[in-house]
């Protein structure tokens, strides 16, 4: 396992910053990108936009990951519906996933909260809806408003009106995508993988940085992205061994739209 000792501390001018979101428990997704973040782009400290679990076969294992690593990590959907399962729409006592299409996300769910180990419970179930780091002018929010896709301008200015900072990462939509404003009309912008943006001239951004675990932008690679403080950020794609998620998955009999999805990124 990655163990980064990774610094709290905030204030420093010219940090790296590695940010990520939707693991998904797909743990070998995640460390790859804990390895490309840390060993291959050297960042300061990293954080996780929310939806550490969810859909996937290694939810104990992928808390541990974030919390050997000291990842800023915030609350996402998943954990919600998670650790309250009255929010389910599961019906039955059989844990394992359903081939039923409206029963497979609260039977996998069901599956997770009964996999998490009581340090691993704690841990998710107590995590902050996001996060600001003042000093660095940037802000962590799974989705906002709560749960609704930013996909459209109007739920994107809902985001921008809500911020406290000049530079919010989000997750949840498993594409990445920055927005801006730009002689005062807000815009949006696909990331292409590697190229490196200069933020430093928008009054206001949010980059949805895609998802680590589970990525519906078709390209199966993992997604993550490096924030140059103060001024640039580039997002990443990084390869993983996609046949061992899916092989635990087929294991654990997970539902087959879950496992293929996978390969072909949707």
């Amino acid at each position: 396992m990655i163990i980064h000792p990774a610094s709290k501390r905030v204030t420093s001018k010219n940090l790296k910053i590695g940010v990520f979101s939707d693991v998904h428990a797909n743990l070998p997704a995640l460390l790859a990108v804990l390895d490309f973040l840390l060993h291959e782009q050297g960042v300061d400290f990293l954080v996780c936009a929310g939806d550490v679990v969810g859909y996937g076969p290694y939810p104990n294992e992928c808390c541990n990951a974030l919390m050997l690593n000291n990842v800023e990590t915030i609350m996402g959907n998943h954990e919600k519906i998670t650790r309250d399962q009255d929010l389910l729409l599961f019906d039955g006592e059989d844990p394992l996933p359903s081939s039923t299409t409206r029963l497979d996300i609260p039977r996998v769910t069901f599956w997770t909260y009964q996999q998490l180990n009581p340090e691993n419970q704690d841990y998710l179930f107590n995590l902050p809806g996001s996060r600001v780091f003042s000093q660095l002018g940037f802000e962590t929010h799974h989705s906002y408003p709560e749960n609704h896709y930013i996909v459209a301008t109007g739920l994107a200015r809902d985001l921008f009106d809500h911020m406290q900072t000049r530079l919010a990462f989000i997750g949840h939509t498993h594409e990445p995508v920055l927005w801006y404003f730009e002689d005062g009309l807000l815009l949006r912008k696909i990331m292409i993988s590697g190229k490196r943006v200069d933020i430093s001239k928008y009054a206001k951004a949010a980059l949805n940085v895609g998802s680590v675990g589970q990525p519906r932008d078709s390209d199966p690679r993992a997604a993550c992205a490096v924030y140059e403080h103060p001024g640039y950020v580039t997002l990443h794609r990084v390869a993983y061994d996609i046949e061992q998620t899916q092989t635990e998955m087929k294991r654990l009999q997970f539902p087959e739209y879950f496992i293929d999805r996978l390969s072909r990124g949707i």
